[in-house]
């Protein structure tokens, strides 16, 4: 029995995990459950699993559940290569307004470049927009983020990079999984032009392993 939000992206995309690990998706049963209330069943033991990402174990550890006694299964570790979080724009901004989405994706990089280089000081600037902001668990989330931003690939192509192949192999699993009644072509999804030049994109401290 596994718990989750019935919108969370991980719960709606466990049948292309389940398929890869050689189980039935519908074999398991699925709770639905608020966000907040997720962890809490997974620590009361009333479910035996929960979607997620790696970053919700912190939340397990609050409710007092040992980290020695958390077992993550990993969708990479199956083998599926999934991008994650993204730079959306509509087709009229690109349009219209070309530059200001350059100037917005090269300020994102700078970001990344600088988080990955000084992560206690990327999460000290948080409390500016959030005072409630614990520091201590800030940088917990930030050490298991860079783990997989700060990779071998990324110092090989640059932060925003990807492997054509990989995304049209995931536009494929995602359309059966979400059960799209079309399915995107991979270049209408993903632009590169507005990426700053490979240099830039590359992180100055060495890859996480």
């Amino acid at each position: 029995k596994m718990a989750g939000p019935i919108f969370d992206s991980t719960r709606k995309a466990f049948p292309i995990y389940a398929r890869a690990i050689g189980i039935d998706p519908k074999s398991v049963t699925w709770v639905n459950v608020d966000p907040a209330l997720r962890e809490t069943l997974l620590a009361r033991g009333d479910v035996d699993a929960i979607s997620g990402f790696e970053l919700d174990k912190l939340t397990l550890m609050a409710r007092g559940v040992k980290e020695e006694d958390i077992v993550t299964f990993s969708y990479a570790d199956a083998g599926l290569k999934l991008y994650s979080n993204v730079l959306l724009a509509s087709a009229k901004l690109i349009a219209d307004h070309p530059k200001a989405v350059a100037a917005f994706v090269r300020a994102t990089n700078r970001a990344l470049i600088e988080a990955i280089a000084n992560p206690e000081e990327s999460v000290s600037y948080t409390k500016l927009f959030d005072p409630l902001t614990d520091p201590k668990t800030g940088l917990a989330k930030m050490k298991i983020l860079l783990r997989v931003i700060n990779t071998d690939f990324a110092h090989a192509n640059g932060l925003g990079a990807i492997v054509k192949q990989d995304l049209e192999k995931q536009v494929a699993e995602v359309a059966v999984a979400f059960a799209l009644k079309t399915r995107p072509n991979a270049d209408q999804i993903f632009n590169a032009s507005f990426l700053p030049p490979k240099p830039e994109r590359i992180p100055r401290t060495p890859a996480i392993r």
